[in-house]
């Protein structure tokens, strides 16, 4: 309906009607007096015009303005684009009222308009139209179109027909925004401190920087880690720097410097030079890359470190229990992972997280390359040979998709050939790559190497097998990695770390996930095994999970068992752990109830009964805690109490973390903070975290509102917040609170979306309109009310909004004194002027709003 009246006990009268100067006060406020703004939609859905019943209003209101909706005022909006609910960009759209219309302003259309809302160019309608406000449907048979003047939002809904094709899983490429000139910098450092009757004490720094610099479409970045501990003293590893582009017409990207292959039809190798390959980003978002999810547990407050091809790349200290880690920055798409834990007491575990891409489908005629061309780098290596390699995929059909690719280098050739099947039993891959290696004894190796790969969902039992893959290596073949490392080695003796003494046999890797019937809960199973040429026994990884919730207690089972083939450490390790949470979910203050947790936990040797309680705190939740105390018992030994707690704040502009642990045999501290800064023209911003592709977000005048996209975001003393984490060439949503606004600051827009490219920061503006908010409580001169739905305009005829009920409403004015219209009707004797003068230190009420008492007294001055 175009108004809605209502009737209660506390509230006789409730109409729902739209106006500016209501825009960011509070629900609650309104509804105090008896008034709700409301974002009604103006245009085509209200074809009818409706009649109010006088009597339920209890004065004589004109409501012919709002017969067919609340009306929209007139003027040109910056306005967001929606097609069949689909975002299309932003532009300005002018709105008039219809000649001898009445009511609301209507949206203008012209040729401009309907090309960015996606009409079909051959289209009758775009030739040559010209400025037209009046109802879509009179330009466009079969399209109609409203306007949300709260929202500041047209909405069109047109047959598929009419519009051009294009893809719904991603923006269209004339929507893609490069960013703004910026610079920026992302930090984590993470102190470890132990001391221990079992090992000498450990001291370790450790500090991650990501630097970078765009400027148009160009990317700089830079990354690196520093380790500093007193039995290798300070260490720096540069890891990468590298500048990168998007060609979006190729679909595209650009990268000089220090890089990494893709690794999905030879094994990934890093190299500095020049990489051109397809920016898969650019496509559906089913063909993204992705970065694997470390699983493990510790006994303690442990440190747990992931290193790729010897370089650190993630760093942070976990409590005692079960760990996820699904947010690495990983240095490409393959690589195996080193996770190294270090518990409390000195001492360390390590596993392996396998670490490789399977070859995708294609659609029929999509294809996909990479071209590379630069010099061999790895820290451990001293052979830095030249290399050039290309691979080539192209979809051939529905079912099947063909690969191929070279490698050229000094003392290495390699050729693969390959094909994907999608078959009705699931997807399979398989591929031969031959391999010729000089390992620099003038004695070539040759070899080859035949992996398969399978993928499926079998809907009838859910079971999700996302990877097995089996590889088998003749005696003579070495991947390129192998081949420059041991070539490098040489001088070294038969082997060095990282490199095995001899060729890969056999590997094979799988992982399966299974939904058990009704409400049993779900197990998982991953696994790998390797054994190699001339060298018995194997590298074997597995890890089993069960998970099942009774109600809110949750059950999990987790077994591992692990044995590394270079230092021939084995270990079986089992925990069992029953999670209680200790009251609701949550409350009005915000807080999430407490959860205790009770694990046990076997190793070899050794068994552990573990107690924990963990929670946040905070209207944003943004502080949690977690304490903790276990017994261990060692074979032969007496048992061992440990206790310790740790906690995080995510504070405005960094997150701060810390732990300790205690026993009679060691004690254990660590301390850590990471956050992120942007610069660019408008000035430096501090954020928690920043990603790689993120959003300033400024608002002049509205600091402390706050931003829905991350938890506990707020807009700092500038009004400026740094969005982390935006999906490149994706539309994202910015949603701006104004919840904690001060009431005279209003947000003329509070969502706006953007679909910037990979590694930009796209500045997201939202206007605001600053003024003096007003409690209004109007008489007329015989002191009666002034009616309800009276209009309120100020001497320039902006429309403030509508009186409420008992002569009360809530208006914002932009100047400290002046005069007000209200108008009720079309006559004179509707109509009266009522002044107003506030003091800029004037008390407020506990709303924040200033009070004020006037006369509405009849023609005293013209106004418009």
């Amino acid at each position: 309906m175009a108004a809605k009246v209502a009737e209660s006990a506390a509230m006789p009268a409730l109409v729902c009607l739209s106006g500016g100067g209501l825009t960011g006060f509070s629900r609650s406020a309104m509804l105090a007096w008896g008034l709700v703004a409301c974002a009604a939609a103006h245009g085509e859905d209200i074809p009818v015009a409706l009649d109010f019943n006088p009597a339920m209003l209890r004065s004589p209101v004109d409501t012919s303005a709002f017969a067919r909706g609340s009306p929209a005022p007139e003027g040109i909006f910056e306005t967001e684009l929606y097609v069949n609910k689909i975002w299309k960009g932003r532009a300005r759209v002018e709105l008039r009222r219809p000649l001898g219309g009445s009511g609301g302003a209507v949206p203008c259309f012209d040729a401009h308009l309907l090309e960015l809302l996606g009409f079909d160019p051959g289209s009758d309608p775009l030739a040559g139209a010209k400025l037209r406000c009046e109802p879509l449907s009179a330009i466009v048979d079969g399209a109609k179109a409203s306007y949300d003047s709260a929202a500041f939002r047209l909405d069109v809904t047109a047959a598929q027909a009419l519009l051009r094709r294009s893809s719904r899983a991603q923006a269209d490429p004339s929507l893609w925004d490069r960013g703004v000139t910026a610079a920026m910098l992302q930090y984590a450092y993470n102190g470890f401190s132990t001391r221990s009757d079992f090992a000498p004490g450990l001291t370790s720094h450790y500090l991650s920087l990501r630097g970078g610099f765009n400027w148009e479409d160009w990317r700089l970045r830079l990354n690196g880690a520093a380790v500093s501990d007193a039995q290798h003293g300070f260490r720096y590893r540069h890891s990468q720097t590298y500048l990168e582009r998007s060609l979006v017409d190729w679909r595209s990207s650009l990268t000089i410097g220090d890089v990494v292959s893709d690794g999905r039809v030879f094994d990934s190798v890093g190299f500095r030079g020049v990489r051109l390959a397809s920016e898969e980003r650019m496509y559906a978002d089913s063909q993204r890359g992705f970065a694997p999810v470390i699983r493990g547990m510790a006994n303690s407050n442990a440190k747990v470190r992931v290193t790729q091809r010897g370089i650190p790349i993630y760093e942070i200290t976990v409590p005692a229990g079960a760990f996820v880690i699904d947010d690495l920055y990983p240095t490409g798409s393959g690589g195996d992972l080193l996770v190294s834990v270090t518990e409390a007491d000195g001492s360390v575990r390590t596993f392996t997280v396998p670490f490789s891409s399977v070859v995708e489908l294609l659609r029929p005629g999509a294809s996909r390359y990479e071209l590379t061309l630069g010099r061999f780098r790895n820290p451990v290596s001293s052979n830095e040979p030249y290399l050039l390699e290309g691979t080539w995929r192209r979809g051939l059909s529905n079912w099947l998709t063909g690969y191929s690719g070279v490698f050229l280098a000094e003392g290495y050739t390699a050729a693969a050939v390959g094909g994907a099947m999608n078959t009705p039993v699931g997807a399979v891959s398989a591929d031969m790559t031959l391999a010729r290696s000089d390992a620099g004894s003038g004695v070539d190796n040759h070899g080859r190497s035949v992996r398969l790969s399978y993928s499926r969902m079998l809907a009838a039992t859910d079971t999700q097998l996302s990877l097995a893959a089996y590889r088998y290596s003749s005696q003579g073949f070495y991947n390129a990695s192998e081949a420059f490392l041991m070539r490098g080695s040489l001088s070294r003796g038969p082997s060095m770390a990282g490199v095995p003494l001899g060729a890969r046999k056999h590997r094979l890797q799988w992982s399966i996930s299974q939904p058990l019937p009704g409400e049993w809960g779900s197990v998982n199973l991953t696994g790998y095994g390797q054994n190699y040429w001339r060298r018995s026994g194997s590298d074997t990884e597995l890890q089993l999970g069960y998970s099942r919730q009774f109600g809110t207690v949750g059950l999990s089972f987790n077994f591992g068992r692990a044995r590394r083939l270079d230092t021939g450490a084995k270990e079986n390790r089992g925990m069992l752990t029953v999670s209680i949470p200790l009251g609701d979910a949550g409350g009005s203050s915000g807080n999430a109830a407490p959860t205790y947790r009770v694990g046990l936990t076997t190793t070899d040797g050794a068994q552990s009964l573990d107690h924990s309680l963990s929670g946040t705190l905070g209207e944003s939740q943004q502080y949690s805690y977690s304490a903790f105390a276990a017994t261990t018992r060692h074979s032969g030994q007496a048992n061992a109490t440990t206790w310790g707690a740790s906690g995080a704040w995510t504070a405005p502009y960094a997150i701060v973390n810390g732990s300790f642990s205690r026993s009679s045999r060691y004690s254990q501290y660590s301390a850590g903070i990471t956050g992120g800064m942007v610069a660019y023209a408008g000035g430096v911003v501090l954020a928690p975290t920043l990603g790689d592709t993120a959003a300033i977000v400024a608002a002049d005048n509205a600091m402390g509102a706050r931003v829905f996209n991350y938890k506990g975001l707020r807009l700092d003393g500038n009004g400026h917040a740094v969005v982390p984490y935006l999906s490149p060439f994706r539309q994202n949503s910015v949603e701006i609170d104004a919840k904690g606004l001060s009431t005279d600051v209003a947000l003329k827009s509070s969502n706006q979306n953007v679909a910037p490219t990979a590694g930009a920061v796209v500045l997201v503006k939202f206007d605001t309109e600053m003024g003096y908010s007003i409690l209004l409580h109007a008489r007329r001169e015989d002191g009666s009310a002034l009616p309800f739905g009276a209009s309120i305009t100020d001497a320039s005829g902006r429309g403030l909004g509508y009186m409420g009920q008992a002569g009360r409403a809530l208006v914002r004015v932009l100047q400290l004194q002046g005069e007000l219209a209200v108008a009720w009707g079309g006559g004179a004797a509707q109509r009266c002027v009522l002044h107003y003068a506030l003091s800029p230190d004037a008390q407020r009420d506990p709303m924040g709003y200033r009070r004020v008492e006037s006369v509405c007294v009849r023609n005293e001055k013209e106004m418009p």
